[in-house]
């Protein structure tokens, strides 16, 4: 349910986890909840998806680079084409996440991808690395833009009997720049909680913080934790009117 309406709701999806574990399988689940007269366009350095074949009712075009058409041209191409939804097919290096993220800054509605990526802390560095964020002054900068970019890590596994499952659906929240400072209570308790405060803005060493929307355990799908207002209102927003009750 949550992957249905973060589909809905035009949600930036990232699906993780080792070679595999279903990355691909869930990828394909997915793209049954994305309405039919949204333009699906596939971008692949080797064609692994099929889609025609599983929804022939969808307008879907699959691309994938060769010598005379690179990665970079078809990008361009792929965003005059009024894409709505690209499925980038696994982002296999840092290349591919550069021109992932000039896609997703294109304006391209929404974005689904795969990847290796071990955590969600992982899957952020990655795209900040790619983007030549470390070690440069305007690391944090990048960071910032990467977190509000990457919105769900649907990290899949799969168990040593074989068994393949989503082991959790974490969201990827930036820390808001301009904050809502609290209220405090008068005198000296208040005056250090106000310092509290300060001191913990002071030592955040990322832009963002994750949060688990779903876990599995023992055998079992639990909700852990709503949605951001954030993710809530990118959402809600891109709903139609008949699906925001």
């Amino acid at each position: 349910e949550v992957i249905k309406w973060a589909i809905h709701g035009c949600v930036n999806i990232f699906f993780s986890g080792d070679q595999n574990s279903g990355k691909t399988t869930y990828t394909r689940a997915a793209v049954k909840e994305i309405d039919r007269r949204q333009a699906i366009r596939t971008l692949e350095a080797d064609f692994e998806l099929y889609l025609n074949n599983a929804y022939a009712d969808k307008n879907i075009l699959g691309t994938r680079p060769s010598e005379r058409l690179p990665f970079p041209k078809l990008i361009e191409l792929l965003k005059s084409s009024e894409a709505h939804t690209i499925l980038f097919g696994e982002t296999a290096s840092l290349e591919h996440a550069k021109h992932l993220i000039n896609l997703m800054l294109a304006g391209t509605k929404r974005i689904i991808t795969t990847g290796h990526w071990p955590s969600s802390d992982e899957l952020v560095s990655y795209f900040v690395h790619a983007l030549g964020g470390y070690g440069n002054s305007n690391s944090d900068d990048i960071q910032a833009m990467v977190s509000r970019l990457i919105h769900l890590d649907v990290h899949c596994v799969k168990e040593n009997d074989g068994h393949r499952h989503i082991d959790r659906i974490t969201e990827i929240i930036p820390h808001e720049t301009e904050e809502t400072e609290p209220l405090y209570k008068p005198g000296i308790e208040g005056h250090l909680e106000k310092i509290s405060h300060y001191l913990k803005l002071l030592t955040r060493k990322k832009t963002y913080y994750t949060r688990d929307i779903v876990v599995y355990e023992d055998g079992m799908y639990r909700m852990v934790n709503p949605f951001s207002d954030r993710l809530s209102g990118i959402i809600l927003s891109n709903l139609p009117p008949d699906m925001r009750q």
